[in-house]
C-alpha cells in the first residue's frame, strides 16, 4: 500500500533521524519504511503495556494490529 504523507520540515528531519537511529541499532542500513515499521511496532507495544485503554474493542484492535505486523514481518529485524 502506498501512503503519501505531508510532513513539516521538522517531521521530515525526525523521520530521517529515526531511520539513522534504527540503522545504527540494526548495524546496517535500513529503509525508511523499515524504520517506520519498527516505530509502529514500538508504539503499539507501548499502547498495550503502558496505557489503560478503557475501550476493549480499541485494545483488541491495537493488539491484533501488533500481532499481525509481527506475524507478517516483511522488513527484517529492524526493531526497537
Amino acid at each position: 500500500m502506498d501512503i503519501a504523507l505531508h510532513l513539516t520540515d521538522e517531521e521530515a528531519a525526525a523521520l530521517s533521524a529515526l531511520t539513522a537511529g534504527v540503522s545504527q541499532l540494526a548495524e546496517r542500513a535500513v529503509e525508511t519504511e523499515a524504520a517506520v515499521a519498527a516505530a509502529l511496532d514500538f508504539c503499539l507495544t507501548r499502547l498495550m503495556e503502558d496505557f489503560e485503554m478503557p475501550d476493549t474493542a480499541v485494545r483488541l484492535q491495537v493488539n491484533q494490529a501488533r500481532e499481525n505486523m509481527r506475524e507478517h514481518w516483511t522488513r527484517g529485524n529492524a526493531c526497537l
